[in-house]
């Protein structure tokens, strides 16, 4: 039996094993569904530091929990091109204005792939909003790793299993290295993502050249969607009225399967945890404009430190630990829906993925949560 990845019965695509792959052995798949990892068989020496590493199939407990936070950015403008209160913008300025890089996802240049790159190469608005479909580490944790060395201040935000992989790849603490992640809903299909921009290539009749998953259009509370073209017409829409967008916020089916089980609300490795507080009239007495606001809790106290670093740019209201938390659980699915979200999967990769959304009925009901939310607003090419 082969001591390599190739046993795992479970994978995040958090790429901690391709990174630490001695043999560079491990490369990425992106013909399938989902990224999947292959094995070149004459590089790989059965070694099994790959699944030393693995947060997955070798998980460890990490989560330390310290403060929790409601935050805005007292610039209007991180608001605005941020997906929530502007938070992680205040946190990467902190790093570049100490002479730091921040490494985090970017859509290629093409927008059909989402992969991590550093401010060395773009700027860090690129950085900024979320990117809504599966994403590539590449060899980005061997960067941090010769930055560290270095002694170069390091920033990584990635999803809680991306922040998990990097840890582990690292094998130690490095003072110089702040981590972020984020409230995760699960990763996208790239295939399900490159289908769908293909069909509004269509629609507005030439190249993609910005996407956009949280525009802030309708405000923020009302997810919306803008995507520009290079002869200048734009696609807008409701987020929930966007097939691609329902397909896995509103259904939650167009995910990878280990984002059905992930374990990771539960453990999460990075130093600060991003999300939007959708629970600020419930746990605050903000009166909130709908711009944006975060909720960002420390979960060590290097995170918490940070934060009191930072208060400068951002407006924190200190909330009950344990109730601020509420996002912070494992997934919970019945095997019915697991069943339903395999046939969906499936069903993609045979017929495609916009004929799926037709065939399961996922198409009516964005309409009906479209008229809804925004009544007479409707989804428009410019």
């Amino acid at each position: 039996m082969m001591n390599n990845v190739l046993d795992f019965t479970k994978c995040s695509n958090c790429g901690a094993c391709y990174n630490i792959c001695p043999t560079s052995a491990i490369s990425v798949n992106s013909e399938e569904m989902f990224y999947s990892l292959s094995v070149d068989s004459e590089k790989c020496v059965n070694c099994g530091v790959c699944k030393e590493v693995c947060p997955v199939n070798n998980p460890q407990q990490k989560q330390n929990l310290v403060n929790a936070y409601m935050g805005y950015n007292r610039d209007e403008n991180a608001v605005k091109n941020s997906s929530s209160g502007g938070a992680f913008a205040a946190i990467a300025e902190y790093v570049l204005e100490k002479g730091g890089k921040v490494f985090a996802a970017a859509f290629s240049d093409d927008f059909r792939i989402v992969e991590f790159k550093s401010t060395e190469e773009i700027s860090l608005e690129k950085l900024m909003r979320s990117k809504y479909v599966e994403s590539c580490v590449g060899n980005s944790f061997q960067k941090i790793k010769k930055e560290l060395a270095d002694g170069q201040f390091v920033l990584f935000c990635g999803a809680p299993c991306q922040v998990a992989g990097l840890k582990r790849f690292l094998k130690k603490d490095y003072e110089n290295l702040i981590t972020c992640d984020f409230s995760c809903e699960g990763m996208a299909s790239h295939k399900t993502y490159n289908e769908y921009l293909e069909s509004i290539e269509r629609k507005l009749k030439a190249p993609v050249s910005d996407v956009n998953f949280r525009a802030k259009l309708y405000g923020w509370s009302r997810h919306s969607i803008k995507i520009s073209a290079e002869n200048g017409k734009e696609y807008k829409n409701f987020a929930m009225a966007d097939p691609y967008f329902y397909s896995f916020i509103g259904a939650a089916i167009n995910l990878r399967d280990y984002c059905l089980e992930c374990n990771f609300p539960e453990n999460h490795y990075a130093d600060i945890i991003l999300a939007d507080f959708w629970a600020y009239k419930r746990l605050s007495k903000v009166q909130n404009d709908d711009t944006g606001l975060s909720l960002v809790i420390s979960n060590s106290q290097k995170g918490e430190e940070i934060l009191q670093e930072i208060s400068d740019k951002v407006t924190f209201t200190k909330l009950d630990l344990e109730k601020a938390s509420y996002n912070m659980k494992n997934k919970s699915n019945s095997d019915d829906f697991i069943k339903k979200h395999d046939e969906f999967i499936n069903n993609c990769e045979a017929n495609g993925f916009l004929n799926t959304m037709k065939q399961f009925k996922l198409q009516s009901k964005t309409k009906l949560m479209f008229r809804y939310y925004l009544g007479n607003i409707k989804s428009k090419v410019r």
